[in-house]
């Protein structure tokens, strides 16, 4: 009777040990997907147009492809017309090249057959306040809120906030899952937040 006691509870111990691992894994699983860093790049193409706090117009940003595990975004203001490609990865997101476009326009696709220029770290896990990274001019960006949020006309975002410090020259940049970049501020005074939000657009 003792014997058969001791193996039932031997057997309670063994299966509420096991859950509490499966439970453990489950748990650090749930953790990895809300802190993933491919969640805070946009997921699918989209126009995205940013204004200023008085409304006037910033830049707009075509989020025009996405695959092999890059970012194709073209960038145009009342100045200049730019067009970056990010890799875009569980570890990271990194800026590997970017280009002004010239008087014939852009091309329609940088990805195939890309030659990158540049390797500039935008965001690196671990997704925590403090994970800090440098670039190669002295500068250094940190992730300094997790839950930020921003409001804006269409929509409250709750947002990551990456800050870029070099010298007296500062840039936070808020990031939205499935969106990506929702706003920006310059030295702390200056910025731009997204307005706007198109799936569908013809590109100028």
């Amino acid at each position: 009777m003792i014997k058969g006691l001791n193996l039932k509870i031997f057997i309670i111990c063994t299966l509420a040990f096991v859950l509490s691992i499966a439970f453990s894994i489950r748990t650090e699983i749930e953790v990895f997907k809300e802190q993933n860093i491919l969640g805070y790049y946009p997921h699918k193409e989209m126009e995205k147009i940013f204004r200023d706090e008085w409304g006037n117009n910033g830049f707009t940003q075509i989020v025009e492809k996405i695959e092999e595990g890059k970012i194709q975004i073209k960038q145009m203001d009342e100045d200049a017309r730019v067009v970056m490609v990010y890799e875009v990865t569980e570890n990271y997101i990194k800026l590997v090249f970017t280009e002004q476009s010239g008087k014939y326009g852009f091309k329609q696709n940088y990805i195939k057959d890309l030659k990158p220029n540049r390797d500039d770290f935008i965001i690196k896990a671990p997704i925590e306040i403090g994970t800090k990274w440098y670039d190669k001019s002295g500068g250094y960006y940190e992730i300094i809120k997790t839950d930020a949020i921003v409001e804006t006309s269409i929509d409250k975002y709750e947002t990551l906030v990456v800050r870029y410090k070099n010298d007296d020259f500062t840039v936070k940049e808020y990031y939205a899952k499935g969106i990506g970049l929702v706003k920006i501020v310059v030295n702390n005074f200056s910025g731009y937040q997204l307005e706007k939000i198109s799936y569908e657009w013809v590109e100028s």
